[in-house]
């Protein structure tokens, strides 16, 4: 394997970085399902994309940034529905007590 890392890393982590990035990235899945994968947090998931990826391979943060991204705007937007859905049922059985 060649080395584009910093020797502060030791082997094993770098593999199990290299390993999430190629599980987030080729998968198109979530942090928290590579975490449910792999065994390890989803903070520890990713703490290694976001902190630990540029050190060890520049070249892929940018990909796995913005997947990271993507998957916020996703999330805020399942929560802004929920939040609607909640407030017209809330709405619904208000009208029907009154």
């Amino acid at each position: 394997m060649k080395k584009y890392y910093n020797s502060y890393y030791d082997d094993e982590t770098v593999k199990r970085v290299l390993d999430y990035y190629k599980r987030y990235i080729r998968k198109k899945t979530t942090v928290r399902q590579v975490a449910k994968e792999t065994g390890y947090s989803r903070n520890t998931v990713y703490q290694d994309l976001t902190k630990r990826l540029p050190n060890i391979n520049s070249a892929y943060v940018e990909k796995a940034r913005g997947r990271l991204d993507l998957n916020k705007r996703e999330s805020a937007s399942r929560a802004g529905k929920s939040s609607a859905k909640k407030a017209k049922v809330k709405a619904a059985k208000k009208k029907g007590r009154v």
